[in-house]
C-alpha cells in the first residue's frame, strides 16, 4: 500500500488532479497490480451503447436520460445500503464488477460513461449524499445514481438539508472541481478503513488528504457519500 499511497500523493501534490484517474490511483492502494484497462473497457462499452440508443434523441437532455435508463434502470446499478460501509463501494472498479457502490462512485461511474459518450454531466456535492446533474440545451436534470438515477428536484434536495440541519449553499447545487470529488473519496476510504479496523492504513491517507487544498465552501460537508 505505501507505494501506491506515494503515487497517489505525487499526483495529488503535481495538482490537475482528474476524478477517473484518481480512482484508478485508489485501487492501487488494496491491489498493487491493479490495471485499470479492463475497466476502461467496460466504461467505453458502456458508453458506445448508451451513444447508439440515444441517435435518435437531438436534444442533449433526452441523450442524457438514455444514460440514466440504461445505467440505472436496466444494467441496475444503485447503492449498497447493506453494506454501505464496506471499501468496495469506494472503489470504482469494484463498484463496476458489483454494480453496488456510494453516492460518490456510482455518480463518478456516471459522468465517466456519460463524458465518453458525448453527453455533459456534472457531480453536486451534497453533504453526505452526491447527486448528478444532466445538461441540456434549456434545462437540467438531478439525478440520483444511488437510487437508480431517479430525478430529484431542487426543493426536495433543500429538504433533505433541512433534515440534517443544513442551511442552503450554492456551492452545493455547482458542479464540483475534481479535486474536491477525489477529495471526499479519498477521505471515504479513510472512513471505511477506519470501520473494518484497518486504523494504520486509514491514519497514512490523512497525509494524503492534507495536499488538497482547502475550499470555499468544504466546511459543513460529510464525506459519508
Amino acid at each position: 500500500m505505501e507505494r501506491a499511497r506515494r503515487r497517489l500523493a505525487r499526483y495529488v501534490a503535481a495538482g490537475a488532479v482528474r476524478l477517473e484517474p484518481g480512482m484508478w490511483r485508489l485501487a492501487a492502494l488494496e491491489h498493487p497490480a491493479f490495471d485499470a484497462r479492463p475497466y476502461r473497457r467496460a466504461l467505453d462499452a458502456m458508453a458506445r451503447e448508451v451513444q447508439n440508443r440515444a441517435a435518435i434523441y437531438s436534444d442533449p437532455l433526452d441523450r442524457a436520460r438514455v444514460l440514466v435508463d440504461y445505467l440505472g434502470r436496466e444494467l441496475g446499478y444503485t447503492g449498497d445500503i447493506e453494506s454501505y460501509t464496506s471499501p468496495d463501494n469506494v472503489f470504482l472498479h469494484r463498484t463496476i464488477e458489483r454494480k453496488r457502490g456510494l453516492p460518490l462512485t456510482l455518480c463518478a461511474l456516471y459522468a465517466a460513461v456519460a463524458r465518453r459518450a458525448g453527453l455533459r454531466t456534472g457531480l453536486l456535492p451534497l453533504p453526505g449524499h452526491v447527486m448528478l446533474r444532466l445538461y441540456g440545451r434549456e434545462r437540467n436534470l438531478i439525478v440520483d445514481p444511488f437510487h437508480g438515477g431517479e430525478a430529484r428536484t431542487q426543493e426536495a434536495l433543500r429538504e433533505y438539508l433541512a433534515e440534517h440541519g443544513l442551511q442552503f449553499r450554492p456551492v452545493w447545487f455547482q458542479r464540483a472541481p475534481d479535486d474536491v470529488l477525489l477529495r471526499r473519496q479519498v477521505a471515504n476510504l479513510r472512513n471505511s478503513l477506519v470501520g473494518i479496523g484497518r486504523v494504520d492504513r486509514a491514519r497514512r491517507l490523512s497525509a494524503v488528504l492534507a495536499l488538497f487544498a482547502p475550499r470555499a465552501g468544504e466546511d459543513g460537508a460529510r464525506d459519508d457519500e
